[in-house]
């Protein structure tokens, strides 16, 4: 989360992995994506961008971390 917060090398690899990811959804719809993570720690991210700044909403704060047991 801090990465994606504030980069300090825009060069630099991120320190994650992706896992997959949806299309963008309307209002009122809803997304699925089946994982089969192993225990750990991850955080999810929208790279939507928002209209109004062009920024990713990820740039804006739209994460969640979230743990699996």
């Amino acid at each position: 989360m801090a990465f994606m917060a504030s980069p300090t090398n825009e060069d630099a690899a991120p320190p994650f992995e992706a896992a997959g990811g949806t299309a963008a959804l309307g209002a009122g719809q809803t997304g699925w994506m089946d994982l089969n993570l192993p225990a750990g720690d991850y955080v999810t991210l929208c790279f939507v961008p928002d209209p109004a700044t062009g920024k990713a909403h990820a740039e804006m704060g739209m994460m969640t971390p979230f743990s699996v047991k």
